[in-house]
C-alpha cells in the first residue's frame, strides 16, 4: 500500500519508521530539508521539500487513487487543506488527519463533501492515557479493547505483591469471583507466555485482560496496594496539560506550572479550580514552596524531554511519591532512569491509531505495546463473511497462532470470557490475542481478512436470519421483534444498510417508528408515505399486479419464489411448505407445471 505522510515531524517521523518496518510503501513532504535527510539516511523512503498543503508537492510523490494521505503537521489548517486537495485533485483512497482543535473535528461537514475520512488526535489520546493510569494507580499501561468493555493492562511485580514468589494459578485463591488472564510476561526484557505454574518474580513485567472494574483488584495482587492518591502537580500547560488539568480538577487537587506568564493567565481563566503557577519546575524554591513532598503524582507534560526528565529528577528527591512524563523522543527509550515511575510516548500512541486504521481486515484495534520489540494487542472479530466465517464453531485450540502469540479473551456480548482451550467461538465473538513482536500480526490478521474496502454489505431477511443472542440487547429496550431485528442488522459491524419489509400499512408504522432510523435518501420517507396514502391494507401485490398476470394459473409467482427461498436459501422445509400451501389461487398447478419458473426440488421435498 502506498502512503503519502505530510509532516516530517516527530509524528510524522515515527509514522514513517513503523510503516516502513511493516512493509508499506511511504513518501513524506515537509519544508524541512534537515528532517527530510535524517529520515532519508535511515529508511528507504521517498523525500519531497514542499508545502504539505500546496498540490505541486503532493503531485510529485505520484499520489493517486492508491495512496493513503496522512496529514501530520502541528498546523490543522495545513492538515485540513492538504486531505482536501489530495481528496479533490489526486482522488487518494484514504485521507488521515490530525487534529488538535476539538472545534475542528466536530465540524468537518462544513466542507459540504467527505474530504477527511479518519481524524486523528494525539493530544487526546496522550491526555486520555494518563488519565487513566492516575485513576488506576499501579497500573503502568492500560489499552480499552471491545468497546471499552475490557482492557488489557500491564503491571511491573513489585516485592510486597500477594503472588510474587507464588504460581500464577493461585490467583483464583485470592479472587475466586474476578476473571483475569495473564496473557504475557517480560522477565529481563524477554516475553514468554505463562502457564498456571509460573512462579511470578519480582520486576517481571505482567500484561494482563480483565473487565475495567477489575483492574486496581488485579493489580494488587502483583504489587504492594497503592495508596489512593489526591494531589497532582502538572508542569506544561500545553494541550495535553490543560486537558489532563480539566479532566481532572473536580475529582483531584491540581497544581499546574507554566513558564509562559501570558499562558498562565490565560489557563486560570479557562481552568475552574486548578491552580496555576507561573515559573520553572526545575526551580527548587518553587516547588518547595508548593510541598512538593506531599504531591502524589508529578506530570511532566512539557514539549521538551530534557526538561520533562530534569523536573521529575527534581521532585522524585524532593518527595513527590509518583513521576510520570512524557517522552518524545524514541532515542531516550532505553536511558529512561529508575527516578521515572511511568512514561508515555505519544507518537507510540499515534502510530497504533493509525496502523489500526491502515488495516484492511476484521482487526479491529491494533495497539502497540512496546516500541523496542514490536510487542501487540490485536482484537479480531469473528463475522459472517468468507474470510472469518471459518473461525465459527471451533474450539480455542483450534485456532493456528504462531509461537509467541497467546489469544488474551474472548469477548461475547460484552461479557468477557477466559481463553480456555474448550471455549467454542460464536459469531460476533471478539478474540484479543497478544503478539510478542510485529512479526506474528501478518499471520494473525490473515484469520481476520474482511471485505475489501468501500464494498458495501446489505442485511436481507433479518428476522428469518438473525440470532436471538445477538438480538436480544435490542429487544431489551422494548422494541418489537421486527424492531429489534433491523437495530441489530443495522448495528452489525458488517452491514452498511438493511432492506425491509413494506407490505403493509401497519409494518411501516412498526419500522418508521424505529427512533434513529436513517433512510437512503431525503426521498425515501415521503416516498413511504405515498404508499401509505394509495394503498390500505396491503402494498403488494395491488401497487402492481405483473406477477399474477404472467402466470397462466393465476399463481403469485413471488409468493411461490419465497417458498423456494425458504426451501433453498433458508435450508428450512418446514416453513418452505407452510408459505407453499398457504398460497391462494391454485398453488397446487406449480407441482404439474411446466414453467422453468420454478425447478426441482419442490417445497414439499
Amino acid at each position: 500500500m502506498k502512503v503519502l505522510i505530510l509532516g516530517a515531524g516527530r509524528v510524522g517521523g515515527s509514522l514513517a519508521r513503523a510503516l516502513v518496518n511493516n512493509n508499506y510503501d511511504v513518501s513524506i513532504i515537509d519544508q524541512n530539508k534537515s528532517a527530510l535527510s535524517s529520515l532519508e539516511e535511515k529508511l528507504d523512503i521517498m523525500t519531497i521539500e514542499g508545502h504539505a498543503a500546496h498540490a505541486v508537492s503532493i503531485k510529485k510523490s505520484g499520489a493517486d487513487e492508491s495512496t493513503t494521505v496522512i496529514a501530520v503537521t502541528s498546523n490543522d489548517e495545513v492538515n485540513l487543506i492538504a486531505c482536501q486537495i489530495a481528496k479533490k485533485y489526486f482522488n487518494v483512497k484514504k485521507t488521515i488527519c490530525r487534529l488538535s482543535e476539538k472545534s475542528y473535528a466536530d465540524n468537518l461537514d462544513a466542507f459540504g463533501e467527505k474530504v477527511i475520512d479518519i481524524v486523528i488526535s494525539p493530544e487526546y489520546e496522550v491526555m486520555n492515557h494518563l488519565k487513566e493510569l492516575i485513576i488506576h494507580p499501579g497500573a503502568q499501561q492500560i489499552e480499552e479493547f471491545a468497546e471499552g468493555k475490557v482492557s488489557l493492562v500491564s503491571v511491573k511485580a513489585k516485592k510486597k505483591g500477594k503472588l510474587v514468589g507464588r504460581e500464577l494459578k493461585l490467583i483464583k485463591d485470592d479472587m475466586p469471583e474476578t476473571d483475569a488472564f495473564v496473557a504475557s510476561i517480560y522477565r529481563k526484557g524477554k516475553p514468554f507466555i505463562p502457564s498456571g505454574e509460573t512462579i511470578i518474580k519480582e520486576g517481571d513485567e505482567v500484561y494482563f485482560v480483565s473487565s475495567n472494574s477489575n483492574i486496581d483488584q488485579i493489580v494488587n495482587e502483583f504489587r504492594d496496594k497503592e495508596e489512593i492518591y489526591s494531589r497532582v502537580m502538572i508542569v506544561g500547560g500545553g494541550k495535553i496539560g490543560y486537558s489532563l488539568a480539566k479532566q481532572l480538577e473536580n475529582d483531584y487537587k491540581i497544581k499546574l506550572i507554566d513558564a509562559n506568564e501570558h499562558k498562565c493567565k490565560d489557563l486560570s481563566k479557562k481552568l475552574d479550580k486548578t491552580i496555576v503557577l507561573h515559573g520553572s519546575a526545575t526551580d527548587e524554591t518553587l516547588l518547595k514552596s508548593e510541598n512538593i513532598s506531599n504531591i502524589d503524582i508529578f506530570c511532566a507534560l512539557t514539549d521538551d524531554d530534557e526538561t520533562n526528565l530534569m523536573s521529575s529528577l527534581l521532585a522524585k528527591k524532593m518527595g513527590a511519591k509518583k513521576t510520570m512524563i512524557i517522552l518524545n523522543n524514541p532515542s531516550y527509550l532505553g536511558l529512561v532512569p529508575g527516578f521515572i515511575d511511568i512514561y508515555v510516548a505519544p507518537y507510540r500512541l499515534t502510530v497504533s491509531s493509525v496502523l489500526q486504521d491502515l488495516r484492511e481486515s476484521d482487526v479491529t484495534q491494533d495497539v502497540l505495546l512496546r516500541m523496542e520489540t514490536g510487542a501487540e494487542a490485536i482484537e479480531g472479530i469473528v463475522h459472517a463473511n468468507e474470510f472469518t466465517s471459518g473461525l465459527f464453531g471451533k474450539s480455542l485450540k483450534e485456532i493456528p497462532l504462531p509461537e509467541g502469540a497467546s489469544i488474551g479473551a474472548v469477548v461475547r456480548h460484552g461479557e468477557l470470557l477466559m481463553p480456555e482451550s474448550e471455549v467454542e467461538l460464536c459469531l460476533n465473538d471478539h478474540l484479543i490475542i497478544f503478539l510478542a513482536n510485529k512479526d506474528m500480526l501478518s499471520e494473525v490478521e490473515v484469520l481476520f481478512k474482511a471485505k475489501n474496502k468501500g464494498v458495501g454489505i446489505i442485511a436481507m431477511k433479518t428476522l428469518a436470519g438473525a440470532r436471538l443472542n445477538d438480538m436480544r440487547p435490542y429487544e431489551d429496550k422494548d422494541y418489537t421483534y421486527a424492531q429489534a431485528a433491523i437495530k441489530w442488522a443495522l448495528n452489525t459491524e458488517y452491514a452498511d444498510a438493511a432492506i425491509i419489509s413494506m407490505t403493509s400499512n401497519s409494518i411501516i408504522d412498526e419500522l418508521t417508528s424505529i427512533p434513529n432510523i436513517k433512510y437512503t435518501n431525503s426521498k425515501s420517507f415521503s416516498l413511504l408515505e405515498q404508499y401509505y396514502s394509495i394503498n390500505h391494507e396491503s402494498i403488494c401485490p395491488p401497487g402492481c399486479g405483473s406477477c399474477k398476470n404472467s402466470c397462466p394459473n393465476d399463481v403469485h409467482i413471488s409468493d411461490v419464489m419465497r417458498s423456494k427461498m425458504y426451501a433453498l436459501d433458508y435450508k428450512n422445509p418446514n416453513k418452505a411448505l407452510l408459505s407453499y400451501t398457504s398460497i391462494e389461487n391454485n398453488a397446487s398447478a406449480c407441482l404439474s407445471c411446466s414453467c422453468l419458473l420454478y425447478t426441482s426440488p419442490s417445497p414439499r421435498d
